[in-house]
């Protein structure tokens, strides 16, 4: 497995019912290029990482992260201010804290319209069963499309006809990532 990969090469191959070797290196390579490709798609990482960012300050005490779940908020930084310290949310502490969604600034505000860089650790330790899932019929629809590229149907003994989506993605699939892609709570 390559690091950042969303699924397991045995669970493709349980997904598929394979228990030979032989295309062991096109779906490790399959796995590799769908997970990113998921990530892409979703707009963020899903794996543990430090991640930095810069925000545009809007007087407020707030930021919205990109990555989520928030493990921990290393720093918030503007000009020559540098928050460092976790705090509790509701304490009478200053510092920053986080609610594993947003960085949450106690005590102190951002300046308005001023570069804001947080740097935060954020992800799952493991990768969510729902979304491995989602990753591993992907790869499963990849590595079956590769024998009917460009077709839409195929008949085979004269009587059975088999046809093929021409979907970018299973719905199910869809909705299943649905539930990691960046957008902002309601």
């Amino acid at each position: 497995m390559a690091a950042g990969d969303l699924t397991t090469l045995s669970a493709v191959k349980r997904w598929l019912n394979i228990s030979s070797d032989n295309d062991d290196a096109l779906l490790t390579d399959l796995v590799t290029q769908v997970s990113a490709f998921v990530e892409s798609t979703i707009q963020r990482s899903i794996l543990t990482a430090t991640h930095i960012e810069t925000y545009r300050g809007n007087g407020g005490s707030r930021f919205l992260l990109r990555n989520w779940p928030v493990q921990s908020v290393t720093s918030v930084e503007w000009g020559e201010t540098r928050i460092g310290n976790a705090v509790d949310a509701i304490g009478n502490e200053s510092g920053v804290a986080t609610d594993g969604r947003s960085v949450i600034l106690v005590g102190s505000r951002t300046p308005y319209d001023r570069p804001v860089r947080v740097t935060y650790v954020a992800g799952y330790d493991a990768v969510p069963a729902d979304l491995m899932l989602a990753v591993t019929e992907l790869v499963g629809e990849a590595y079956s499309a590769r024998t009917h590229i460009g077709e839409t149907s195929h008949a085979s003994s004269g009587a059975t006809t088999v046809a093929f989506s021409r979907e970018a993605m299973h719905q199910a699939v869809l909705a299943r990532l649905g539930n990691y892609m960046l957008a902002a709570p309601i």
